[in-house]
Formats: C-alpha cells, structure tokens, sequence
C-alpha cells in the first residue's frame, strides 16, 4: 500500500505546468510574433520601393516615347523641360526633367535624357534614361 501512494503523490506533483514553463512559452511566443512582425514589415517596405522604382521607370519611358513620336520638332538643343506631370501622382516628392543635347556622332538626331527623382523617407531616387532620336521616330 505504501507504494501505491508514493505514486499518487508522485503523479499529484506532475500534473499541471509551473509559473516557470508558462513564462517560457510566453516569452518565446512574443521573440516569435515580434520576428514575424519585422519581416513582414521589411516585406512591405520592399515592395512599396520596387512599386516606386517601376512607376519611375515607367514614367522616364513615356517622356521619352512622347519626345521621340510628339515633341520632335519642338525639343531644342541645349533646352531642359519639366516633364512632372507625366509622372503618375502614386510617386512621392516626385520631379521629372526632359534635357535635349546633339550627339556627336549624329548631326540628324537628338539626344534625350530623362530623369525622374522621387524621394522615399529621407533618401532620394533616381532613375535616368537616355536614348537618341530621329524626325522619324527612332534610331
């Protein structure tokens, strides 16, 4: 009989978790949700700057395709243009500039170079294009 009761005592004292277990697992769960939070976090803000950049690019295509099909004969040597209002109003801060050079090689043709520049936080982005176009059109 005295080893029968020596097990239910033994069996009383494990049933249960401790004050000690419990904070643990609180811990632990909190390190893990706080991790998560982070990367997803990161995740956004990556996306949000790869939107960013795509919508720069895009709008530094369309200054140059409206230059080069449009704009030709009206694009002076030597002249720079505000081209902002071509750039979608997703971008924050943002600024476009249309400079017009003659290309050395190429007496017929003008050079154009785009830049558009946008700010995120407190940096400041670029993205410039330059391409060399003809009354025709193209190169």
């Amino acid at each position: 009989m005295k080893a029968s009761i020596k097990t239910q005592h033994r069996a009383k004292r494990q049933q249960g978790v401790t004050i000690v277990e419990v904070i643990v697992a609180v811990v632990l769960f909190g390190v893990m949700m706080t991790a998560m939070a982070l990367m997803i976090s990161a995740m956004q803000q990556s996306q949000r700057n790869e939107q960013y950049l795509d919508l720069a690019n895009t709008a530094a295509k369309a200054i140059i395709e409206d230059a080069r099909n449009s704009k030709y004969a009206t694009l002076s040597i030597g002249s720079t243009y505000s081209r902002t209002d071509m750039v979608s109003d997703r971008l924050p801060n943002k600024n476009a500039i249309l400079e017009v050079t003659q290309p050395a090689a190429y007496n017929d043709r003008k050079q154009v170079k785009v830049t558009v520049s946008y700010t995120v936080g407190t940096d400041t982005r670029s993205v410039v294009m330059t391409a060399i176009i003809s009354a025709r059109g193209g190169v």
